[in-house]
């Protein structure tokens, strides 16, 4: 009995299909999509455009005042109306437990490293090994920017009232930048509390 209403029932459903078929066929060809489109379900989740704000650059213009940085590492200056390029780089790493001085050692490097600005910035840190080893890196740093040495209190290091790191030279360092077109020293620092390291980058007018 039960196999007799499983056959019936496989009966009836194949010829639905073929009927179903056979509607098809004989609807014209560009209705066929509307009458398939009908048996498609609404998606449970609907996206719907919605009117908004529109964003977009401008194109950079090469007279823009605020176009700074240019292929080949040279960058344009508007107000100056000339190019200029990178003159030299230099990098150092310092360790910063080589800068846990004892009093002793600490008044030395006071007087024969490091420029009283520095020292009294570091000693208002909870960390002033992390800084004294951060200022040295930056010395070290200019040096092999310029590509020679240079007395260590002749080269310093100060802040900007935003707190930004700037490289200062003394004496007859001072005349340095003058000497190889340098227009701009660039100065970052960081540290960890085992490293710190220091780049800083030379820039002046193209050759």
């Amino acid at each position: 009995m039960i196999r007799a209403v499983v056959a019936q029932n496989f009966r009836r459903q194949r010829r639905e299909k073929h009927l179903l078929a056979h509607a098809i066929d004989g609807v014209p060809r560009h209705e066929q999509r509307t009458l398939y489109d009908n048996t498609v379900k609404e998606p449970l989740f609907q996206t719907h455009p919605q009117a908004g704000k529109k964003f977009g650059l401008d194109r950079i213009d090469r007279n823009d005042a605020q176009l700074r940085i240019h292929l080949g590492a040279v960058s344009f200056d508007a107000g100056a109306n000339e190019p200029r390029m990178i003159l030299g780089i230099g990098m150092d790493l310092a360790e910063v437990a080589r800068y846990e001085f004892e009093p002793a050692k600490l008044e030395w490097f006071a007087r024969k490293i490091y420029t009283e600005e520095e020292m009294a910035y570091a000693m208002r840190k909870r960390n002033r090994a992390e800084r004294l080893a951060g200022f040295y890196a930056a010395k070290e740093a200019t040096r092999k920017a310029f590509g020679h040495a240079i007395p260590w209190r002749s080269v310093g290091v100060s802040h900007e009232r935003s707190g930004k790191p700037v490289i200062r030279l003394f004496g007859r360092a001072a005349d340095l930048p003058a000497h190889r077109g340098v227009t701009r020293i660039h100065l970052t620092i960081t540290h960890t509390a085992t490293m710190a390291a220091a780049v800083v980058i030379l820039e002046g007018r193209e050759p």
